[in-house]
């Protein structure tokens, strides 16, 4: 399916839906955020009360015993408040991201698999680190506008004493606020939104890169890929230089205003005094009551510029967290074994071809049963149907009478073992992976008796730490084959009623193959098992055959009614007798 590419500048911006569904399902700190806006009220109250002590300081006019003690303690009380107000910010902002984090790994968590090969998953790493910071931006600027409301209102009283009916000049700055407000909101929104697709790219370069480190060396790729992160670098430098150009462009139209009234002011204000409407002294307090007002004013447009920033740093996330999550909800339940029957099944990643085509056929419970094809005629879809990774495009599957989409999902997959080909492990010792998914206790004796079935005892024996001998990202401790052992004696571990084995001994030596196979039988004995494979000498001695080709059904059944049935069975037993 191919990947939508991020744009790194411009395009419509996204609804406002995305970022305020997080704030409705995310835990918010609303103690933090209530103490952050008490404190910006009381940090309103004592600018106010300092502006008298202020300007008799600065024009010399102090009186001694209370003033000074007034003054002191009101600039301990502001120190305190800044203080306070800067670390329950600090705090609550920690908080919230935490929060929006632990919301979205669970929600990933719970997001379908085709989720993930539609966006590259490595880009969203840097949505839960990076992007998860910027939601209580816009929570807390909304919230303060009622505490820059109140400094305004505090301010504009005793500027209206003075200034009386000439009070409208601060006024003016209002609709030059709202121009520059809208503008540099705009700015801001694309801005993040930038930044954080750049970000994500280059995260996901390395991510991808990294863990593939020795594939890079020995296909002497080094250069290649050092110029392709330097592209990456590049883009990344880009972004960061325009980010700065655009942010710098912004601070002319935050100091517009507050020039526009400044100018009106002094004008006006020095009329006053030569007219001996009011002192100089009061002339100094006025100017002291615009610098709040100008300051809780320019504030409306650090609000605005903070939701946006809100906005498109949250646009992924807030997608993310309005996702579609796999359908849980189901309340069948499989007891026992029952065959699985395909009725007429297609599917396609994409709409205009499909993977498989009206497939129907039966994997009869309590046996074997092998799918044969060449590689993209689907047998692996079959395998993510079954695990319900996807879902059918028309047709049904059944297990026994049920259809598999009304069964409980976490139970039917509790019930499934799965294998595929490729580096299952996680980070952890051998006994984490071994015991991967194992619900309730377990004894060593059987971890012992699973790596013994998968051929993987001897080789975990001969490590110092044995089985907690730690895997790495980068492991250098265990061949590609033997991990493969240790992820099908993870499958034996889990002692599943179904077990599904895609290419799951591929890697695997050819004696250690038909010994894993021969346990896989005995230990799997009256259950259901699904195996693809292209060795056709295990395939042949298996219970049941389905052979697909071009996503269609070809034939199935026994191995003697299949190799009647089935050219393409034949051509594959041809080409390994030979």
């Amino acid at each position: 399916m191919t990947k939508k590419k991020e744009k790194m500048f411009g395009g419509k911006e996204s609804s406002w839906k995305p970022l305020l569904h997080i704030y409705k399902t995310v835990q918010i700190p609303w103690a933090l955020i209530i103490l952050v806006v008490l404190l910006s009220f009381g940090s309103q109250w004592v600018s106010v009360q300092l502006v008298e002590y202020t300007s008799k300081i600065d024009t010399g006019t102090m009186t001694a015993g209370s003033f000074m003690v007034g003054y002191v303690v009101f600039s301990l009380i502001s120190i305190l408040i800044e203080n306070g107000y800067d670390l329950a910010n600090t705090l609550g902002n920690a908080k919230m991201a935490r929060n929006v984090r632990k919301k979205l790994w669970g929600k990933m968590l719970r997001l379908p698999v085709s989720t993930y090969e539609k966006e590259e998953p490595q880009r969203l790493v840097s949505r839960i680190t990076k992007d998860a910071t910027f939601a209580y931006g816009a929570l807390t600027s909304v919230i303060q506008v009622v505490s820059v409301v109140y400094g305004l209102v505090i301010a504009m009283i005793p500027v209206v004493k003075i200034f009386g009916a000439y009070a409208w000049i601060v006024a003016v700055i209002v609709p030059v606020l709202v121009v520059c407000s809208l503008a540099a909101g705009k700015i801001q929104y694309r801005l993040d939104r930038m930044i954080n697709g750049a970000y994500s790219k280059m995260t996901n370069f390395y991510s991808e890169r990294l863990p593939n480190i020795t594939y890079i060396k020995t296909n002497n790729m080094e250069r290649e890929e050092y110029e392709k992160g330097l592209k990456i670098s590049d883009e990344k430098y880009r972004a960061d230089i325009l980010y700065k150009i655009l942010f710098a462009l912004q601070l002319p139209l935050q100091s517009l205003a507050n020039y526009i009234g400044l100018v009106f002011l002094l004008i006006t204000a020095s009329a006053m005094v030569r007219d001996g409407r009011i002192t100089p002294v009061q002339m100094k307090e006025l100017m002291l009551y615009f610098n709040i007002v100008m300051a809780d004013a320019t504030l409306f447009l650090g609000i605005w510029m903070n939701v946006k920033a809100s906005h498109g740093g949250c646009e992924k996330i807030g997608e993310i967290n309005a996702a579609k999550e796999e359908d849980s909800q189901g309340t069948g339940l499989v007891s026992g074994q029952e065959d699985i029957v395909f009725d007429h099944v297609s599917y396609g990643y994409t709409e205009d071809k499909l993977v498989l085509s009206d497939a129907s056929f039966t994997i009869p419970k309590g046996k074997i049963t092998a799918i044969v094809g060449e590689n993209g005629s689907g047998k692996s879809t079959i395998t993510r149907l079954l695990e319900r990774f996807d879902e059918p495009a028309s047709g049904e599957i059944r297990i026994g009478a049920q259809s598999l989409s009304e069964l409980d999902l976490g139970r039917w997959r509790q019930q499934l073992g799965y294998v595929f080909q490729g580096n299952q492990m996680i980070q952890g010792t051998v006994r984490d992976n071994l015991t991967y998914g194992v619900m309730g206790d377990y004894s060593d004796e059987e971890l012992t008796r699973a790596a013994e079935d998968a051929q993987a005892y001897a080789f975990i024996m001969e490590k110092e730490e044995q089985f907690e001998t730690p895997l790495q990202v980068f492991d250098t401790e265990f061949s590609g084959g033997q991990l493969q052992r240790l992820a099908i004696a993870r499958a034996f571990m889990k002692n599943p009623d179904y077990l599904i084995m895609d290419e799951a001994t591929n890697g695997v030596d050819l004696m250690k193959e038909v010994e894993i196979i021969s346990c896989m039988k005995e230990k799997m004995k009256d259950k259901t098992v699904v195996l693809i494979s292209h060795n056709m000498d295990l395939v042949k001695d298996m219970d049941h055959i389905v052979v697909i080709k071009d996503g269609c059904v070809e034939a199935e059944g026994t191995p003697e009614e299949v190799s009647k049935a089935s050219a393409t069975y034949r051509e594959f037993l041809g080409k390994a007798a030979s």
